[in-house]
């Protein structure tokens, strides 16, 4: 088990954002350098999996089965206080067609197991991923969750089965809620070091990028010409069985297909995701959701996927 430490920030930076202008202005700067270096490296990574307008099998498959969260993070569009969507969960039916078929095709790819949401809020999220594994033994299985509704027994089962346990504990002052600590104090006597699971202390009110314009508090929007990876090997399920455009369209504001009508092969290769990759990998300005996306660092969620699949083999 790791604990991480996320929420120090340099004396310089906490001045900076007394100041909205003057952190927009630096803000801005550094990104657009940072994006051009970026860019290389998502187009290095694009081009090894997409040629001639045809691209590779997704690695990423992301499903969420309910659509809320409980958190009050300041950053997230989906946060309780800011979130437009109905309460909306998957149907058992359409969950498990998704896993079945990626047990048709051999799947070895990550599977995510959460998307804008608080997936442990959906009471049936644990039993459901019990059963995937058996149909998916060979699948790399993923979590996030904020913790709150995480306890001890959930904690057991799930470490059991995933292969990536991510727990954020936001808080501004840096304590970790009760039940992390009781999980820690389990792990410290127990006979497990669960290498799965990594505990992350994270701020709960920080400005981070503007997850495609919806974010509360993202300020002035820099305009980001780069590319993106993530159309290029993430698949993105909602409860509806709708396919969102990826993880930062909270809002599934751009729809790719349904797996309700079609399988999950087809809507990859459909003729909206072909036209939507030529674009996107001239420039993201291409694609009107995309144009106040200002996350740079997507390549490096295709790089941290892979590992965790080279991992698992």
């Amino acid at each position: 088990m790791k604990i991480e430490d996320q929420t120090y920030k340099s004396k310089t930076r906490k001045y900076i954002e007394k100041f909205p202008f003057l952190h927009d202005f630096i803000y801005s700067k550094v990104k657009n350098l940072r994006a051009k270096k970026m860019d290389i490296e998502a187009r290095s990574i694009i081009n090894k999996i997409y040629n001639k307008k045809a691209c590779d099998l997704f690695s990423h498959v992301q499903i969420e089965t309910i659509s809320k969260c409980n958190g009050k993070c300041s950053f997230c569009p989906v946060n309780t206080y800011t979130d437009p969507r109905n309460l909306e969960f998957m149907d058992e039916e359409v969950f498990f067609k998704v896993i079945y078929e990626l047990k048709k095709i051999s799947y070895k790819g990550v599977v995510s197991f959460f998307g804008n949401n608080e997936a442990l809020l959906d009471k049936r999220i644990v039993d459901w991923i019990e059963r995937s594994r058996e149909i998916l033994p060979q699948a790399v299985f993923s979590l996030y969750t904020n913790g709150t509704p995480l306890n001890l027994s959930k904690f057991i089962r799930l470490t059991d089965i995933l292969d990536e346990f991510i727990i954020n504990n936001y808080s501004d002052n840096g304590k970790l809620h009760s039940n992390i600590e009781e999980i820690i104090k389990y792990q410290e006597t127990s006979n497990k070091n669960y290498k799965n699971v990594t505990i992350r202390k994270r701020l709960e009110n920080q400005i981070m990028h503007t997850r495609a314009g919806n974010s509360p508090v993202a300020l002035n929007q820099v305009k980001v010409a780069a590319t993106c990876t993530y159309p290029f090997h993430q698949i993105n399920i909602l409860p509806s069985g709708n396919i969102s455009l990826c993880c930062n369209d909270a809002y599934g504001e751009q729809i790719m297909g349904n797996i309700k009508n079609n399988s999950l092969v087809k809507i990859w290769n459909n003729q909206n995701y072909k036209d939507l990759r030529e674009k996107i990998y001239s420039t993201r300005q291409n694609i009107k959701i995309c144009k106040s996306c200002d996350e740079i660092q997507n390549h490096d969620d295709y790089i941290h996927k892979s590992k965790l699949i080279d991992k698992s083999i």
